[in-house]
């Protein structure tokens, strides 16, 4: 090679060099140069993506006494719930949220939910947009007592899902995507939909919620509805209301299926219902429920459940909460024992 030559390959080396993308200004090698490139991007408000990490979580301990017509009765202690979550604000309008949940007897440790979302949360109309594993917007499940509603025991859903939320003043809607577990004739694709509208003031919540495959919820998705052999797709609503006239609020809430599930289903048609009203006086709630379901004796749901509740902060995050249910089974001539039981809840809380 030439003199000249060396001189010209020097030049256009260096030239390209400095014109690069991946110069060591812009491409730090040294960890403290990294740490430094990271440390720059902000949330948009000047504050440090890792400034705004919050942690949470909630431990409730409880203990059962059951006291069945037939049988003997039992007691029962267990760490009923264990939940640890992460968020994160990663800029003004993007989130990310991390949940890990165990349940003593019922759920390993898993992730409980694991979700990005965008949320223009400054307008006054705005829409949000969440993909990743969540509860979807299907059913209300407002309660001031211990145990959960019977309406969550048949609707509640967790999926992978990707959910669009709109709100507007006192109205707000969602519409979500999912795949689900319970495909019709076997078909793996993403189908199943839902939607939610509701309507809120200071005092009034209504809302009425649609899934296109019930059969997806917690408590049904494992068992065998017949869809691989081309029964159609079951389909689950929800009417929900709550109001709130000083310390006293009230809740009803219907959910249901819109056909008969074959297979497991035993061509049923389950629903319930809860009516609740819950009232603060002095340091104490108190609550007392009805609820009702039909055609849920697969699900091994009560037929009829009337329960009194009270609970109370005892010191900071720490909260005490007491339950007496009275469950009456279906009739024998329905498939059921015909029988009453009696249980007592305690449950202590802690939340942080």
């Amino acid at each position: 090679m030439t003199k000249k030559s060396i001189i010209n390959y020097l030049t256009l080396t260096s030239v390209a060099f400095l014109f690069s993308p991946y110069t060591l200004a812009d491409n730090p090698q040294s960890l403290e140069e990294r740490v430094t490139a990271l440390e720059a991007k902000a949330v948009g408000n000047g504050e440090l993506w890792y400034n705004t990490l919050t942690f949470s979580g909630l431990m409730e301990m409880e203990t059962t006494y059951t006291h069945p017509d037939s049988g003997h009765s039992s007691v029962d202690m267990v760490v009923a719930t264990v939940e640890l979550g992460l968020a994160t604000q990663l800029t003004e309008d993007l989130s990310a949220e991390l949940a890990l949940l165990h349940e003593e007897d019922d759920t390993d440790l898993e992730v409980d939910r694991a979700t990005i979302s965008y949320n223009q949360s400054h307008d006054q109309q705005a829409f949000a947009f969440t993909m990743g594993q969540d509860y979807v917007p299907f059913g209300s499940y407002t309660t001031a007592l211990v145990n959960d509603p019977l309406t969550l025991e048949i609707g509640e859903t967790r999926e992978t899902a990707f959910t669009v939320n709109y709100e507007n003043g006192p109205f707000a809607g969602a519409f979500y995507l999912f795949n689900g577990d319970q495909d019709e004739d076997e078909r793996d694709w993403l189908n199943n939909f839902g939607g939610r509208i509701t309507l809120t003031n200071n005092n009034l919540t209504l809302g009425a919620d649609y899934t296109s495959n019930l059969a997806d919820a917690d408590s049904l998705q494992d068992n065998d509805y017949g869809y691989s052999t081309g029964e159609d797709v079951v389909a689950g609503f929800t009417l929900y209301g709550q109001a709130v006239i000083d310390k006293v609020q009230l809740a009803i809430e219907h959910l249901g299926a819109l056909d008969n599930f074959a297979g497991d289903g035993n061509n049923s048609q389950p629903a319930a219902t809860q009516v609740e009203v819950s009232f603060e006086a002095g340091d104490f709630t108190y609550a007392i429920a009805y609820q009702q379901t039909d055609e849920a004796l697969f699900l091994e749901l009560p037929e009829a459940r009337i329960s009194l509740g009270l609970s109370t902060e005892v010191l900071g995050g720490l909260g005490l909460g007491l339950e007496l249910t009275v469950d009456d089974d279906y009739a024998i001539a329905d498939g059921g024992t015909g029988d009453t039981t009696n249980s007592v809840v305690l449950q202590l809380a802690a939340e942080f």
